[in-house]
């Protein structure tokens, strides 16, 4: 399976010979805003984080460089708030990028609905992935449905069966790994036969690649999630010795 940011941040941990404490905020911001809150009050020699919404951290990292904690994002970042790094995919460019993969093979036209399921709307991936998406479908005249599918498995997959049901969309974008991990589910249950509608999205999980090998996914993008978890703590290591991390 491939392995996840978490793996590989316990991983850099150890070899390392760094000591990290892992938070999860399950999605709710105000939780992952006391956790930010709580890093920075017990001043740890570095923090990594992701950047939920555009914004959301503006104030703690501006907070965290004044009380010389350097601060990384990986997975989704928020350049405006100053961090000293990113380590991710510019996911604007990720956006654009599927929405020419269905436009150069034929699979959309002007006037065509594309279903753009998502489990946090909203949040930075969103935005910018659908940012870089409009750039291509809005001059074409292609519509597209972003629908908020919710983050429980279960649910995600009625939520995506039940608009693919009522919509029979011409195409999909999976904007998050959960909902593209869903899609053989989702059409299966849906009664929609492999192939038959374009799908693309995140391929960063088992069932997304899976879903690839059996025809139900066109294409999937890989976002290198073990770099992800190793390469904030690598540099968040190099910040603390004193080395430059821009």
């Amino acid at each position: 399976r491939a392995r996840q940011p978490a793996d590989l941040i316990e991983q850099a941990c150890a070899q390392l010979g760094v000591k990290c404490n892992i938070s999860f905020s399950g999605g709710d911001m105000a939780a992952q805003k006391e956790a930010f809150n709580s890093a920075i009050a017990a001043h740890p020699d570095g923090i990594g984080t992701t950047s939920a919404q555009p914004g959301l951290w503006t104030k703690e990292v501006a907070a965290a460089k004044a009380a010389g904690i350097p601060v990384v994002f990986f997975n989704t970042d928020d350049p405006a708030t100053g961090r000293l790094a990113y380590v991710g995919a510019d996911l604007n460019e990720v956006g654009v990028i599927w929405a020419k993969y269905l436009v150069d093979h034929k699979m959309v036209k002007s006037g065509d609905r594309v279903f753009m399921p998502v489990e946090v709307p909203g949040a930075s991936y969103q935005q910018l992935e659908t940012a870089g998406i409009a750039s291509v479908f809005d001059p074409l005249g292609v519509k597209y449905d972003i629908v908020d599918a919710g983050t429980d498995p279960a649910g995600i997959i009625a939520k995506m069966t039940d608009y693919m049901v009522a919509n029979k969309p011409a195409a999909v974008i999976a904007l998050g790994d959960s909902v593209a991990a869903s899609v053989q589910k989702v059409f299966t249950a849906a009664g929609v036969s492999a192939g038959s509608i374009p799908v693309v999205g995140w391929g960063n999980s088992k069932d997304t690649a899976e879903a690839v090998k059996a025809g139900y996914v066109n294409a999937a993008a890989w976002q290198f999630p073990s770099a992800q978890g190793f390469m904030p703590v690598a540099l968040l290591s190099l910040a603390a010795a004193g080395e430059p991390i821009g």
